[in-house]
């Protein structure tokens, strides 16, 4: 038996303290069985001194292939190192998409918002009083019978006699549609509705989760809350990106109209005031996803070089 092959199993200190025991008890065996030590006698203590140098010399085997077991099991540090550099392209992709997915946020805001302030213009008097300015506030407390308020305001305001407001109502629209009908494709290729271009990966943190359970150069325990987090921020982007589809499409149905309709008016307040309302916290939400999952990304790489 070579013994230099198994020399490195030394080190543990496990397989260390079985190996000392095992010779110790080995060598006390011998030294019995060879006669130089004379018989303690037929009494009760010889039989206990047997019993103990037995089953010493069975515990000290059992503690060595103990320690051979769990060394052979731990994994080598290029093999962690390995596992640590993948896990770190993963999480350095899916702080990219987290970061593209914010600025997608603000993108799809600044085109709800750009629709939402031509309707605001103080001299075209039908939809600056429909479209109150408390309802792109967030801080403004919601009021869900808004629509029947301001359209009963309409009614009474004179403006629906006035031909030259309605026709000017009519052009303002007719801009607000022709405007819409240019954003909504890129607003809807920026929702990524079957999550194509904007993926978010866990392929590798899968492949290779028994390997980073046993990991010892870094701890793995904060993976999958981290990946949980990423995703779910991901959905709750998709959903908004297509509350603001639905906004969109909402005001083109009401800006078609020839004259002011309460229903669609309703339909367009409810999904701008959910707009203004998830953009801004969806952004911030993926901003710190992305940050932190940047972080653990770099952390991982200087893991797998030092």
């Amino acid at each position: 038996m070579d013994f230099s092959k198994f020399a490195p199993y030394l080190k543990d200190p496990l397989v260390l303290v079985g190996f000392v025991v095992f010779v110790g008890f080995l060598f006390a065996k011998r030294l019995l069985a060879s006669g130089i030590i004379p018989p303690v006698g037929a009494g009760r203590g010889a039989a206990i001194i047997r019993l103990l140098m037995h089953y010493g010399f069975i515990i000290g085997l059992l503690i060595v292939l103990l320690g051979f077991g769990l060394k052979y099991q731990e994994l080598s540090e290029s093999e962690q190192r390995a596992a640590a550099a993948i896990m770190q392209s993963e999480l350095e992709h899916n702080a990219y998409v987290a970061g593209e997915l914010a600025k997608n946020s603000e993108t799809l805001f600044n085109a709800a918002m750009t629709v939402a302030g031509v309707l605001r213009t103080d001299r075209l008097k039908i939809n600056f009083g429909l479209f109150p300015a408390d309802n792109i506030d967030p801080s403004k407390p919601q009021n869900a019978d808004l629509y029947n308020q301001r359209f009963e305001w309409l009614q009474t305001s004179g403006l629906l006699d006035d031909p030259e407001e309605l026709r000017r109502f009519r052009e303002q629209n007719a801009a607000v549609v022709r405007s819409i009908d240019r954003t909504l494709e890129t607003v809807r290729s920026l929702g990524d509705r079957k999550a194509a271009r904007y993926v978010i990966n866990r392929n590798a943190y899968d492949a290779n989760l028994p390997v980073l359970r046993k990991m010892t150069i870094f701890e793995p325990q904060r993976f999958p809350s981290l990946y949980a987090r990423t995703a779910e921020v991901r959905e709750t982007y998709f959903r908004v990106a297509e509350s603001v589809e639905q906004y969109l499409v909402a005001m083109r149905a009401y800006c078609a109209s020839s004259s002011p309709d309460r229903s669609a008016l309703g339909a367009v307040l409810a999904a701008e005031r959910l707009t203004v309302r998830l953009l801004p916290t969806v952004k911030a939400d993926l901003d710190s996803v992305a940050e932190k999952t940047m972080a653990e990304a770099q952390a991982l790489g200087l893991t797998a070089v030092n």
